[in-house]
């Protein structure tokens, strides 16, 4: 502030004024500060404060060092040499000459309680008549009638309260601004370069005069006829700081000590209003955002409903074709098991005379045969021996799919049982020229199964070897704990690997068999299910151009009862 400026500013107040460096040494004074001190404006410039007040030099130095390195309206009681009490106010000001200054208003208190009562009593009409006219619910309707109140309130041309933008407080945007006479249009501004940016230190700051030099950055003063500021932080519990409540005026605050508790008052009050503003504002978007999320869910439930339903008929319709599918194929599985057994009985009967004339034939001497007609009637009785087999396997197998099929468990020795069907398969064997090479107990091995259907699955088994090995054919019985393994190999091709995965399965055949296989190729199959219902498992191992191995287990006398009982 220069001099002439001073000098100008201070005479439009009736109290005393002096300007004074950080040192306490006064630089200017009005002429009210010689009738207060009580000597010419000669003797007090350039010269000590401290020469014309009766207090002690370190209060002074404190008080100065307070006031110097304030940004908001400071007061003390200071007591002049000739005995009286003033009250002082101070605050500090950026002078274009003088750099910064400290500016003293001093008023003599002669009836300091007087004085006191009248500001408080005009304090509280301030605050009363505010609190009426801001006695709104929505938050807007408070911040115009706020800035109204207060614009009116301490005499000043503008007013207006902001909010920070964002995270960092760059920017800052109006609530509501009062411009002279009528609410404005609200703006934003950056903070930065601002009288603003001092609040976001958390304190008040007053700038009485000289804005634009001192803010050269912020162009719109001169446009609004404004050279004084204060502002006041609005701050929540945390100190953060959420906004600004600021004044503007063409001269210096004629009031301070009326307008800064006012302006505190408010600060406090307009924070609690941004914060429920805040809150309201987050609790639309979050209730926007739940009811989006809310119609995205629904919209996807009501997919996945509609999918859910064309999901659920779609299985019905499946379930409903199953059923059908199923129903259709017992019927003609029992169809197939009613013929086989039809079928099997009626061919038994011929077979069974066409065996027996053949048998007649052969033995009858009578007949009066020659070699030729010997060998015909020996090939008709192989052939029909042949066939019964094949009659007796479709038999079985018809028996156990149709649940007919009755076991007679008896103790029965392994070792003797596959003797015998190894001498059953002698001719057959011989006619191929097969070794055979048997690994066979001392002791003899009991177990409980029906010797009429395991003498099938032993014949079964030895068949398929002798038909399919090249040279050797090899039997092994042994314990294992307690069951009894069988194990037929051979030498020959091994399996082919079309039939692999469905060998156990009824008429099955190779793409590749051999061309005397003339069996129905339900052997297999039929030795898999009578080794179950006696409490047996069969296995196989097959490797091309090395052989198969067909093992079986059955559990020995002490532990057959209770495996049968479980596999029934």
């Amino acid at each position: 502030m220069s001099g002439s400026h001073f000098e100008s500013f201070s005479q439009a107040f009736n109290e005393a004024m002096l300007l004074l460096d950080s040192r306490g040494q006064v630089l200017a004074v009005n002429r009210h500060a010689e009738r207060l001190f009580a000597c010419p404006a000669a003797s007090l410039l350039q010269q000590p404060l401290q020469g014309h007040l009766a207090m002690e030099r370190a209060r002074l130095h404190s008080l100065l060092h307070d006031w110097a390195n304030s940004r908001t309206f400071s007061q003390h009681e200071l007591e002049l040499k000739n005995g009286q009490i003033c009250r002082a106010y101070a605050a500090v000001y950026e002078d274009v000459d003088q750099g910064r200054c400290i500016l003293l208003r001093c008023t003599l208190e002669t009836d300091p309680q007087n004085l006191q009562s009248e500001r408080i009593q005009s304090l509280e009409s301030a605050l009363k008549e505010l609190a009426v006219g801001t006695a709104v619910v929505k938050s807007e309707d408070y911040f115009a009638s706020l800035v109204s109140y207060l614009a009116s309130a301490a005499a000043v041309k503008c007013a207006f309260i902001t909010e920070c933008g964002n995270d960092d407080n760059k920017l800052a945007t109006t609530l509501a601004f009062w411009k002279f006479d009528r609410l404005a249009e609200n703006f934003t501004y950056a903070i930065k370069g601002s009288p603003c940016e001092s609040l976001m230190e958390g304190e008040s700051c007053y700038f009485p005069d000289n804005l634009q030099e001192v803010f050269p950055e912020t162009p719109d003063f001169p446009a609004m006829g404004v050279n004084c500021y204060y502002g006041v932080p609005l701050r929540d519990s945390d100190n953060t700081i959420l906004g600004h409540l600021v004044l503007l005026n063409d001269t210096p605050l004629k009031q301070a000590d009326f307008v800064i508790p006012l302006m505190e008052t408010f600060a406090a009050r307009s924070a609690a209003e941004i914060i429920r503003m805040r809150t309201e504002r987050l609790k639309v978007n979050l209730l926007s955002e739940l009811e989006r999320q809310v119609a995205e869910r629904t919209h996807s439930l009501q997919g996945l409903n509609l999918e859910l339903r064309r999901q659920i008929r779609a299985r019905n319709k499946a379930m409903d074709e199953m059923f059908v599918a199923k129903d259709a194929a017992e019927r003609a599985s029992h169809a197939k098991s009613d013929f086989l057994s039809r079928m099997s009985h009626e061919l038994r009967t011929p077979m069974n005379a066409i065996m027996g004339f053949s048998q007649l034939l052969e033995v009858n001497k009578k007949a009066e045969l020659d070699d030729e007609s010997h060998a015909y009637v020996r090939e008709i009785m192989q052939a029909s021996g042949h066939m019964l087999e094949l009659i007796e396997e479709v038999l079985t197998l018809s028996e156990m799919e149709s649940g007919e099929l009755s076991l007679s468990i008896q103790e029965v020795d392994v070792v003797n049982l596959v003797a015998d069907s190894l001498c059953q398969m002698d001719e057959r064997r011989q006619q191929r020229g097969i070794q055979v090479e048997t690994i066979f107990p001392d002791a003899p091995l009991a177990l409980h199964a029906d010797a009429e259907q395991l003498s099938k699955v032993l014949n079964n088994l030895l068949s398929n070897a002798f038909k399919y090995a090249r040279k050797q054919v090899r039997i092994r019985i042994e314990k294992r704990q307690k069951m009894v393994y069988v194990e037929v190999s051979d030498d020959g091709h091994g399996i082919a690997e079309d039939i692999e995965q469905k060998l156990f399965e009824p008429f099955i055949h190779s793409a590749e068999r051999v061309k005397d296989d003339e069996g129905a190729g339900v052997g297999l199959a039929v030795c898999r299910r009578l080794l179950h219902y006696m409490g047996g498992e069969i296995h196989y191992h097959t490797e091309s151009n090395q052989g198969s191995l067909f093992w079986f287990e059955l559990p020995l006398v002490d532990n057959a009862e209770q495996v049968c009982t479980e596999s029934a």
